[in-house]
């Protein structure tokens, strides 16, 4: 029973508590926005990134990884780690795009270089298109390509160097 009891007044008093902060007609203390250089330069994103495009988004779909400078992204190359795909196009050059991370979030849609089979692993090829064959291994397909620039589906995963080296 004193168990019980000791329960119930605790109850009460988290109540109270907490009544206290959304009490209706409270004052509320001004919050203060400081800025900190270290977090507005090192963000955190969970599915995409902001960037602006060093060449001319003509293809949607296709893999762009880390372009010139920093804070742009330029289209990828067989050898190179992409970061994600734009899925718009942009005829001009220093637009921002959002970037979709491979890796993280729902399936994507990528460009095949050639003929791909459903259910293989996909690496990065030139132009940022993706072949059934290379080194930097970008995920799975889950439709088949029949050819050159062909639209598939990939269970995507953070780039991963297959090569050994």
């Amino acid at each position: 029973m004193k168990s019980i009891l000791q329960m119930l007044v605790s109850m009460i008093a988290a109540l109270a508590t907490l009544g206290e902060q959304f009490r209706v007609g409270a004052p509320r203390r001004p919050r203060l926005r400081i800025a900190n250089t270290y977090d507005a330069a090192v963000a955190t994103h969970d599915r995409a990134v902001n960037r602006t495009n060093d060449a001319a988004v003509t293809t949607r779909h296709l893999l762009w990884k880390k372009g010139v400078g920093n804070g742009t992204v330029a289209l990828n190359g067989a050898a190179d780690i992409p970061l994600g795909t734009i899925d718009n196009v942009e005829a001009g050059t220093g637009a921002n795009q959002s970037i979709l991370l491979l890796g993280r979030g729902p399936t994507k849609k990528m460009v095949a270089s050639k003929a791909i089979a459903a259910g293989v692993p996909v690496f990065a090829a030139a132009s940022g298109k993706i072949s059934d064959s290379g080194t930097i291994q970008v995920g799975v397909s889950l439709t088949a390509a029949g050819q050159d620039g062909d639209i598939l589906e990939v269970n995507d995963c953070v780039p991963v160097d297959v090569s050994g080296s």
